[in-house]
Parts: structure tokens; C-alpha cells; sequence
């Protein structure tokens, strides 16, 4: 029987990835001895994570989304008063 079991942390609300965690014998069922893994965590490893991108979990596997940089305000341009 395995002592430890890896699995894959990510945020309930959003989905985002938050990194491997890894479970041990306190983990298992005291009945069956079967791994209970917690609600925000999955046993399929996440792909490779490009730099600018997220890791997201949508029930049923992974996906990479780009990360939405903030948009800059636009600065309204200075009107000159009549002479």
C-alpha cells in the first residue's frame, strides 16, 4: 500500500492552480483504507505552465488561459484655453 499519494491543489471559486500537495496515511478511511481526497484537489497532473498564463480547472481536466493584463487609463488630452 503506498504511503503517500500526490495530488493537485487549485482555488473552489476560481479554479486556479495552486501547486501539488501531498497526502499521507492520515488521508486514507479509517474503514477502507481508500485515499479521500479533498474537494479542491485532483490526482491528473496540470500541463506545463507558459510564463504569462494560468492554470485553470474546470471539473474535468486543465486548461491555460493568458493572463489579462490591466489595460492602461487613458489620459484625455489637455485642451487649451482660447487667447
Amino acid at each position: 500500500m503506498e504511503d503517500t499519494k500526490l495530488v493537485y491543489a487549485f482555488k473552489l471559486l476560481t479554479g486556479e492552480y495552486k501547486g501539488p500537495k501531498t497526502l499521507d496515511n492520515t488521508d486514507r478511511s479509517p474503514i477502507s483504507g481508500a485515499w479521500q481526497i479533498p474537494c479542491n484537489m485532483v490526482e491528473v497532473a496540470p500541463p506545463a505552465i507558459p510564463e504569462e498564463h494560468q492554470c485553470l480547472w474546470d471539473g474535468t481536466q486543465w486548461s491555460i488561459k493568458e493572463i489579462e493584463k490591466p489595460k492602461a487609463p487613458e489620459i484625455p488630452e489637455a485642451t487649451q484655453a482660447p487667447e
